[in-house]
């Protein structure tokens, strides 16, 4: 999901506050910004070992430990509380009871319009991506039979 904002800075000659000095123009700021999130995803780890389905599907590993301590997020690189299942037999883990870290990031952008002439005209921008420098993890891997 994202919101976004567009707007002009009330700075210069008509606005609602005047340049306290005569010649200097700061007017003609806009200021704009993005702000995008996503929910933390809804994961279930897996395992690639030959279960009933056969030697490429993947299955639900066995649980271990109590289920109820599970339900916190995973934050980093946490491994799930998982081991794969016997050959022939189905896990007991269950679907969709891991969630993974959120992410979140605030850009947002300084600029001003120079006009010289009805042809000509330049823009200066600056532009500051991730500004209050949000750490946004990947998800974790779901597959405990991988060599990562």
């Amino acid at each position: 999901m994202a919101v976004n904002f567009v707007g002009e800075l009330p700075f210069g000659k008509g606005k609602k506050w005047r340049t306290p000095a005569p010649g200097r123009r700061p007017g003609g700021l806009d200021l704009s910004g993005i702000y995008a999130w996503r929910f933390p995803a809804v994961l279930s780890p897996s395992t690639r070992a030959a279960t009933m389905w056969g030697t490429s599907m993947y299955g639900l590993p066995n649980q271990v430990g109590n289920p109820e301590a599970r339900r916190r997020s995973i934050r980093g690189s946490t491994p799930p509380r998982s081991r794969p299942c016997l050959r022939g037999a189905f896990g007991d883990e269950r679907r969709n009871g891991l969630r993974g870290p959120g992410w979140k990031s605030f850009d947002m952008s300084l600029s001003r319009a120079f006009r010289f002439n009805q042809r000509f005209s330049a823009t200066l921008r600056w532009d500051v991506f991730n500004l209050f420098d949000t750490v946004n993890l990947a998800l974790p891997n779901r597959n405990l039979t991988a060599a990562t």
